[in-house]
């Protein structure tokens, strides 16, 4: 029963009014307390690194690179991924990526040897890459990703701070987490030198650059070719004759890579239109360069080096040639009627004469006139204009050969005399008679079989003998056989010889009877190899109208008497009979020649 109050109004029971009370009190704190506690477990969370790096890495991993928390110890066996630092030229950075098996979290950086300190920075990368920038040493220098990947590849670019003028090698390092117990420290890319943007920079030039030591190399006075070693680029420059002028006169320049003037030659790469950044680039590399000499008693005091470029340098014979080129240019430009050799006389002023002043391979020059007296005009031009950027004239190694003209004397700027030669070696040939060069030729092929003598007493196979005498000797004995004026006598003479090597590279004595189509076998004569490598060389230089050879080739004199007697087989001559047509004109000819198909045919269908 209800308890009425004074007012006539009805009260609940107190004690139930209490328990009421108290049960929603309870429960508020319940949930204040819960509250409360959440926030300190996301509070420690936050302050804690994830496990594995799920969220990436922090400060703290920067110089260990070191998972936080981990459940193992880092992998000891070969990492499954690989780090990669590719350079982009055109924007002078790195392209630098990781790859390998699928992988969830990673932390990377770039150092130098023996450093833990990230040089360099990254770029941002993007949004959806999953990956962040964090900073160690200065802002951006180290990549991380900013939640769970699961991924097999990341690709980032990396260059180094504006205003950074350190050079020297560099390298990448990253860790990377498969899982939390599978991760591998110290994942490595290759070394790499972030050069080429501040060789840009005058003064820029690394400590290393800049010096260089000269230590003595002894060896044999004249002991070049001993102990089978072969003919070097540099033996070949030391101990060959040089280049020609005069009616012709062969000549060279005395320690020609040394003596450029360095300042002239980035004027003249200037002059040729060569890339402001890359003659800056290229006159960084050459100034402020020093040397010193290393003896038994120690070194000797510094010196700087002004002049020549860096013998070795992949860059230095394009250097060379093109100031070669612009003293020659200088020297012989608007001329070359009055100083070269007349291939054919000037008709009227819309015609002009066709000449021939030089031709030229690295510092051998072959410099031709019609007569003597300009042959010295000639000499005396080129070697002022080469004296004016650094060259020298070696006046022992050049020589001076005249063709139909009693010999007469040639001087050098400075009045010494030139020898005057009935023959003369240029790039590994005899130039004056196709006889001489093929004597030389064929003892030098000879030479060569009897070298390889055990091999050829072996039991190899003999179809691989006759493959390895086509790489070995046949290449030796052919060697400039394109320009060899040859008569029936000569080629049957060739072809006797090449039956002989054969045979003695086969074992085949004079007892074995053997037709010659079974010692050959596939081998075609030798004198049908020649006859196609002309053909070949003639018809490419008759067709490219751009060069002095397409001029040459089936160019006849048209001055001058002929000696009594009959006439000499010439190249013309050869080129006839190679084709099969004696009877036709040298117009004909030139004709034929144009047409590639034609010639081609004809190149390839000759007789066995």
């Amino acid at each position: 029963m209800n308890v009425q109050d004074p007012e006539g109004s009805s009260a609940q029971p107190a004690k139930q009014c209490t328990v009421h009370g108290h049960s929603v009190g309870h429960l508020k704190m319940k949930w204040l307390v819960l509250l409360a506690l959440l926030f300190l477990t996301a509070g420690l969370c936050s302050a804690t690194p994830t496990p594995c790096w799920l969220q990436g890495a922090d400060e703290s991993a920067c110089a260990g690179m070191m998972l936080t928390r981990a459940t193992a110890s880092p992998q000891t066996t070969p990492s499954p991924y690989r780090l990669s630092a590719d350079y982009d030229k055109e924007h002078h950075r790195f392209n630098v990526r990781v790859a390998g098996d699928q992988f969830r979290s990673v932390l990377l950086q770039a150092r130098r040897p023996g450093s833990t300190e990230p040089v360099g920075t990254f770029l941002p990368p993007s949004q959806h890459s999953g990956l962040k920038r964090i900073t160690c040493s200065s802002q951006g220098d180290t990549i991380t990703n900013r939640r769970p990947l699961r991924t097999n590849e990341v690709r980032l670019t990396w260059e180094m701070p504006e205003g950074e003028r350190k050079l020297g090698e560099i390298y990448f390092v990253a860790t990377v987490v498969r899982r939390c117990n599978r991760y591998w420290v110290g994942v490595q890319s290759e070394s790499v030198a972030e050069l080429t943007r501040f060789i840009f920079w005058p003064g820029s030039v690394p400590e290393g650059y800049l010096w260089s030591t000269a230590t003595a190399s002894y060896q044999i006075e004249g002991a070049w070719n001993r102990a089978g070693k072969g003919e070097s680029m540099w033996d070949h420059y030391a101990h060959s004759l040089g280049a020609y002028e005069g009616d012709e006169a062969t000549k060279s320049y005395d320690y020609a890579f040394d003596l450029i003037h360095r300042g002239k030659l980035m004027n003249i790469l200037q002059a040729y239109g060569v890339p402001e950044k890359l003659v800056t680039a290229i006159g960084a590399t050459y100034s402020q360069t020093w040397a010193k000499v290393r003896t038994p008693d120690g070194d000797t005091e510094t010196f700087q080096i002004l002049a020549g470029v860096l013998q070795g340098d992949t860059l230095a014979p394009f250097l060379f040639v093109v100031a070669l080129d612009y003293a020659l240019r200088c020297a012989i430009d608007g001329r070359e009627e009055q100083l070269g050799f007349t291939l054919k006389r000037r008709a009227s002023r819309r015609v002009p004469a066709r000449t021939v002043t030089d031709f030229d391979f690295a510092d051998d020059l072959a410099l031709i006139s019609d007569t003597a007296e300009r042959a010295c005009i000639l000499l005396a031009e080129v070697e002022r204009h080469c004296r004016r950027i650094g060259l020298q004239l070696n006046a022992k190694k050049t020589k001076v050969m005249a063709y139909n003209t009693t010999d007469e004397k040639v001087t050098s700027l400075d009045g010494t005399q030139l020898e005057v030669v009935k023959d003369f070696r240029y790039l590994g040939g005899w130039i004056a008679s196709t006889a001489h060069d093929i004597r030389v030729r064929r003892a030098l092929a000879w030479s060569t079989l009897h070298s390889m003598r055990r091999v050829w007493e072996s039991n190899m196979d003999n179809k691989l003998k006759r493959r390895l005498f086509v790489s070995t000797v046949e290449c030796v004995l052919l060697y400039g056989s394109e320009t060899w004026t040859l008569t029936v006598q000569d080629e049957r003479s060739l072809d006797g010889m090449y039956t002989r090597m054969l045979r003695k590279v086969l074992n085949v004595t004079w007892e074995d009877r053997i037709t010659n189509s079974v010692l050959y076998g596939d081998l075609p004569r030798l004198s049908q190899k020649i006859r196609h490598r002309r053909m070949a060389l003639a018809g490419h230089c008759v067709r490219h109208t751009e060069l002095t050879a397409s001029q040459l080739i089936l160019w006849e004199p048209t001055d001058g008497r002929r000696k009594r007697g009959r006439r000499r087989t010439t190249l013309i001559d050869n080129l006839k009979r190679d084709a099969g047509l004696s009877d036709i004109s040298t117009t004909e000819l030139r004709s034929l020649m144009e047409d590639r198909t034609e010639w081609s045919r004809r190149t390839h269908c000759l007789p066995r």
